[in-house]
């Protein structure tokens, strides 16, 4: 496996976490709007959420990063 194909797989795990992040985002507004959730399952809902966007970042400042290991420069920090 080449980079290229690396860096690929991991903007493909940062879409999934990007859409479901999305989706849950959709569901706990309709939840909440309708009344059927608690502030406790409104609480873990959104860490959920939060760790969804931070692992989505991750992956794309990853594929970033192995896209243009080779050409040197800056290190990972600049891509996240």
């Amino acid at each position: 496996m080449d980079l290229k194909t690396l860096a690929g797989e991991y903007r493909v795990s940062g879409e999934a976490c990007r859409s479901r992040a999305a989706m849950l985002e959709r569901d706990l507004r309709r939840r909440q709007k309708l009344g059927e959730i608690t502030a406790l399952e409104t609480t873990r809902l959104r860490r959920r959420i939060s760790m969804l966007r931070g692992m989505a970042r991750d992956c794309a400042g990853t594929a970033a990063y192995l896209e243009n290991y080779y050409r040197g420069g800056p290190g990972f920090e600049l891509y996240i």
